[in-house]
């Protein structure tokens, strides 16, 4: 048995506490020297395009503390499908703080920016990282927060958004975003809007469904918030503000279907009806109450369109082209008030009839059953939707007998005599529920 003397196991023991000592500032200088060498930003990079699927790059990273880093110029680039060897830009922050709280990370970015070529380019952007999130078993959450954002979606659709905060977490096996953010209009204001997207892949084919509303007290957004959808100015003109839900789900790689449910304000009747049937005119501020509006894939139809809508219309004051009269009256079966039934039946350059106040309910079924009746309040008999300018005398009823789109058809496009509109302003007939065979059992609608 070896045997030490006293001075070598003072010794020993001497160089046992040097190197206890030591040890964590040699680990610290080697971390140092991994952190600071040339090469360990390029790692980083290969390291987080690896867990994302797409290009990273980065101008710096820090660790300020254990558990903490801190990326600066952060950007994210993804292959252009049309060029393989060329990448395009999706992501970028200034500065972006991760922070690891057991199974919990928790973002802070500053200089945020998203991008996309378009619309569904970035829903199919979202859903690849949405599986490869998934995928990653070493965390349940994320949690995001950003005083502002800039999302480019293409094509001029850009939208500023400001007190963002979101999360991602798996829910019953289906990872799901959400998000809180405010929407700043141009007049300075501000409104609330939430965000929700799920992707179940419980299924044969993964179920994405994306959830859009406005704060329930908020004021309404403007109304290019839904140009992603359709050209909001050319249809409801530059004023008109929007609020509700609005609700987007597919199947796989199918087609969209949409619900929405909300109101439509300072719509301009003009921009609505003169600029898409140039042969009729009417004008006036409107709002429109849209209890539900469907959007899908129609049974027999070359491709999506509505399905059905039901709400109510109010418009005044504004006036009306007799042709319209006419025409609604003819084809739609509205009864006009006697003192304006031989105007109605006029010809030749007219001038056009103003009116106060113009309100009504409609329902337009799958079948293309039109159901349509008085929204003027009980102030006027049973079915008046249009008053005459002192706002006593009406002007014109809802139909007493059934209407269909065969008959919106015929009052919008009435020099197409095979209800085909050649003229492509009129394309969005096309998009109407399919049906359109008069009913003899349709009642006036509640």
């Amino acid at each position: 048995m070896l045997t030490l003397s006293r001075p070598q196991r003072q010794v020993l023991f001497t160089l046992g506490i040097v190197a206890a000592t030591m040890a964590p500032t040699a680990i610290v200088a080697v971390t140092a020297w991994q952190v600071n060498r040339p090469g360990h930003r390029h790692d980083v990079e290969a390291s987080l395009g690896r867990q994302l699927g797409l290009k990273v790059t980065l101008d710096g990273v820090r660790y300020p503390r254990p558990g903490e880093v801190v990326y600066t110029g952060l950007a994210l680039w993804q292959h252009e499908p049309r060029r393989e060897t060329h990448f395009v830009k999706v992501a970028q922050a200034g500065l972006l703080k991760i922070a690891r709280e057991g199974r919990r990370l928790v973002l802070r970015a500053e200089g945020l920016a998203v991008a996309a070529e378009g619309p569904r380019q970035a829903m199919e952007q979202v859903g690849g990282l949405l599986s490869r999130a998934a995928a990653d078993e070493s965390w349940e959450r994320v949690d995001l927060s950003a005083d502002s954002c800039t999302l480019d979606l293409g094509d001029g659709l850009s939208y500023d958004l400001a007190d963002l905060g979101g999360s991602f977490l798996i829910e019953g096996g289906s990872p799901t975003v959400t998000a809180s953010y405010q929407f700043a209009s141009t007049e300075g204001a501000s409104t609330r809007c939430e965000l929700k997207l799920v992707r179940d892949r419980s299924g044969e084919e993964p179920t994405t469904a994306l959830t859009f509303q406005t704060a329930g007290d908020g004021l309404p957004l403007p109304a290019r918030v839904l140009d992603p959808l359709f050209a909001s100015e050319e249809w409801v003109g530059p004023s008109a503000r929007v609020m509700g839900k609005l609700e987007l789900s597919r199947v796989g790689a199918g087609d969209w279907r949409a619900t929405f449910s909300g109101e439509l304000i300072d719509v301009d009747l003009g921009t609505l009806v003169g600029r898409r049937v140039p042969e009729h005119r009417l004008d006036g501020p409107a709002r429109l109450v849209v209890e539900s509006a469907e959007w899908g894939p129609r049974p027999g139809a070359p491709g999506p369109g509505w399905l059905s809508a039901s709400g109510e219309l109010r418009a005044g004051p504004g006036a009306v082209s007799p042709g319209l009269l006419r025409a609604l009256q003819s084809e739609m079966h509205f009864l006009l008030a006697d003192a304006f039934r031989i105007r109605a039946v006029s010809t030749g350059n007219e001038p056009a009839v103003a009116f106060r106040d113009l309100g009504f309910r409609f329902a337009i079924e799958p079948d293309g059953s039109v159901y349509l009746d008085g929204a003027l309040g009980d102030a006027y008999e049973p079915g008046v939707v249009m008053t005459e300018p002192d706002g006593l005398d009406p002007i014109a009823f809802a139909p007493a007998e059934g209407s269909n789109l065969i008959g919106l058809r015929r009052t919008l496009a009435p020099s197409d005599p095979v209800l085909v509109p050649a003229d492509p302003e009129l394309d969005f007939l096309d998009f109407l529920p399919q049906g359109g065979v008069p009913r003899s059992d349709v009642i006036r609608a509640n």
